[in-house]
């Protein structure tokens, strides 16, 4: 009974969205307007620290991007004292335009506030110093800003040279992103615009103020402002930007634990977007992200109560038989196969839609990796890692004392603001 009451609404909600995501993409994919001819100058800030392996990669893709030069402008920001020479590699791209500051305030807000300072495009992004964008990347998502309601347009965002399981399962998990964001897009409903290479108005940022330098997703913070205030965040699919990605579990559990930190911090500050007046964005994205959330953390809690109760049971069972699993199987099919209902059926259709927008989304972005073996290893564990990191990012909102994060301080839990108010 437990089971039903998390996996069926669980298996109606995925059928419903699923087919409202494909449905979106195939009706409305040629919605979008560009103008070819529209080539505003466009500024794009490199913030560093400590990046002197990489940084020149960056910059070089920079270099290379099919635009007119003379409307490419691009500002390296080095802040907080690097102490690996990050500086110096940067310097040594001053003789082909490049211009580059070194700044003491620390922190990946500080250095791009500066750099809408110094900057003279009328588009402004930033690209991290370990990623990589595509030489196509500008030419395909600047002409997008041809419509003047749209404030940002979000790139394509891959893992850069996967290698490794845990590399593996974030480029699946990368390319279903490219597929939801193009329908979060389409329904006007993009809330985080992805810190590598996303591209903005620069008149957004000097009316409604700069990146705030306290958050720890500013990228998350950044895309429901624009939300709220009812402009427009677009969504260039063959825009192709590659980024480092964590290739191990501690590294990869402290990205995500920040990530969702930052969405908890940020949705109760823009809770107002959860209304109608903000449209699906409202009515379905976000309560459904938090749906998910739930379901997640639910279906663990319930799968290690399943194992811990009946775990000793099957171990008796198969120790009875002499480990012959396969034996057992025969003589005891899976009621899955003896039974199959029409929850069985939405199921498989759920999965069969997920390969289909899988599919699509390395087919409009130009994907030449092949994920097949990616693919099977990303759903036995996705759903467990997804749940744990949400675990931690719940108890650290409760419990942490403090957490650093590329030079933020990060004090927002329970627990300090019950000390505050008590203090």
């Amino acid at each position: 009974m437990l089971y039903e009451m998390f996996f069926y609404p669980a298996i109606v909600i995925g059928l419903f969205t699923t087919t409202f995501f494909l449905m979106t993409f195939f009706e409305d994919f040629g919605r979008e307007k560009r103008r070819p001819d529209y080539q505003p100058k466009v500024t794009v800030c490199v913030p560093t620290w400590n990046d002197a392996e990489t940084i020149a990669n960056t910059i070089q893709s920079l270099l290379n991007l099919d635009y007119p030069k003379e409307k490419l402008e691009i500002i390296v920001v080095e802040n907080n004292g690097s102490t690996d020479g990050t500086l110096e590699v940067a310097r040594k791209f001053e003789s082909q335009g490049v211009r580059v500051f070194s700044i003491k305030e620390g922190g990946k807000g500080f250095a791009m506030n500066f750099a809408i300072k110094q900057a003279t495009g009328e588009i402004f992004g930033a690209l991290d110093s370990d990623s990589i964008v595509a030489p196509d990347a500008l030419k395909n998502m600047v002409p997008l800003f041809s419509e003047e309601k749209v404030a940002a347009v979000t790139p394509t965002l891959k893992v850069n040279n996967p290698k490794g399981m845990w590399h593996y399962i974030q480029s699946v998990e990368y390319i279903y992103g490219v597929f939801l964001r193009k329908v979060f897009a389409l329904l006007d409903s993009i809330h985080v615009t992805p810190g590598p290479f996303t591209l903005y108005r620069i008149d957004f940022f000097r009316k409604h103020g700069g990146y705030d330098i306290d958050n720890i997703t500013e990228d998350m913070e950044v895309a429901l402002r624009i939300q709220s205030v009812k402009l427009r965040i677009e969504n260039a699919i063959d825009a192709n930007v590659y980024t480092t990605a964590p290739n191990d579990f501690v590294s990869l559990f402290k990205q995500r634990t920040r990530w969702y930190l930052g969405l908890l911090d940020n949705v109760p500050r823009y809770k107002h977007l959860f209304s109608p007046e903000y449209g699906i964005l409202g009515l379905f994205i976000l309560p459904l992200s938090f749906y998910s959330i739930f379901f997640a953390i639910a279906m663990l809690f319930y799968q290690s109560y399943i194992f811990a109760t009946t775990g000793l049971k099957q171990l008796s069972i198969f120790n009875a038989v002499n480990f012959d699993v396969i034996g057992l199987a025969s003589a005891n099919p899976p009621a899955f196969y003896l039974a199959p209902n029409i929850f069985t059926a939405m199921s498989v259709i759920v999965l069969a839609m997920g390969i289909i927008a899988f599919y699509l989304a390395l087919r409009y972005s130009k994907d030449s990796f092949k994920p097949f073996l990616s693919y099977i290893i990303y759903y036995p564990f996705y759903l467990i890692v997804f749940a744990l990191w949400w675990l931690s990012a719940i108890y650290c909102k409760l419990f942490a004392k403090e957490l650093r994060f590329g030079g933020v301080v990060w004090r927002n839990s329970l627990r300090n603001k019950l000390l505050h108010d008590s203090a």
